[in-house]
Formats: structure tokens, sequence, C-alpha cells
């Protein structure tokens, strides 16, 4: 399955300015395997709409294949902040997800729970794009 598939984006001059700042300030994590392909998946999910299941299968790839999964979701979380802050920039208002296991090999399991955004709790009237995704560690 090609989940790439049809997500080329052309940015709009305000849109790669902002970006580049972003980027500018995110530079000690630059150095990074997961970087440039996170900021790629990122910037696609934030302005396409329905986009959550490439977004799920993407951090469970990546935690999947790395052994640091607290410095990856530190940096994952502080990014889709800045994407999210913008309205001009993002499509989405908020975004929420939730990890379940063990993270960085610790014998306990935990949950953690990232939310960036207004994201509504009752939904009646608001339109939530929603996907699971599992990651064997």
């Amino acid at each position: 399955q090609n989940l790439n598939k049809g997500l080329s984006l052309n940015l709009k001059n305000f849109q790669a300015n902002f970006l580049k700042k972003k980027l500018l300030g995110l530079r000690r994590e630059s150095r990074n395997q997961f970087f440039k392909e996170t900021v790629n998946i990122l910037v696609i999910s934030v302005i396409r709409k329905n986009s959550a299941q490439l977004l799920a299968k993407f951090i469970a790839y990546q935690l999947g294949n790395m052994k640091r999964h607290s410095f990856f979701l530190i940096f994952l979380k502080r990014f889709i902040i800045a994407l999210i802050s913008e309205k001009k920039f993002s499509n989405i208002s908020g975004i929420k997800f939730a990890i379940k296991g063990r993270f960085n090999g610790v014998p306990r399991a935990r949950k953690r729970i990232y939310e960036a955004g207004k994201v509504p709790t009752q939904t009646i009237d608001s339109k939530i794009d929603y996907s699971q995704a599992t990651a064997y560690t």
C-alpha cells in the first residue's frame, strides 16, 4: 500500500516562509535520521485533511524502528504544536494522539496522550478524522 500516493504539495509563499522559520528553530534535531521524513509527513498531514491514517502509520513505523521513543515523541509534539498554532498554515484545528506501551525498553508499560490545538471531546457537529496503527517494538 502506497501511503504517499497523490500527496504532493505546492506550498504558497507565506507557507514556505513560515516553515523555514520553524525549521530554523529545530536546528539541533536536524542531524537525526528521522528529521527530514518527519517534517515532510507532518506538513502533509497538517495541510491536507483526512490524513490521519498517514500520520498514524508513520508514527507506528518510526516507533518500531527506533530505540529512543521519548526523544522522537517530544520532537513530534513540539513540531505539531508549531504547525497547528498558525491558522493560515494548517487546515486542521487540533490533533490528539495516544500511545500505549513500553517506551525506551522500560519493563513497565505506560500511556501517553499528546494534544495540540482544539480537540472536541463531544462531537456533535465536528468532523473528526480517526486512525489507529500498531507498532511492534
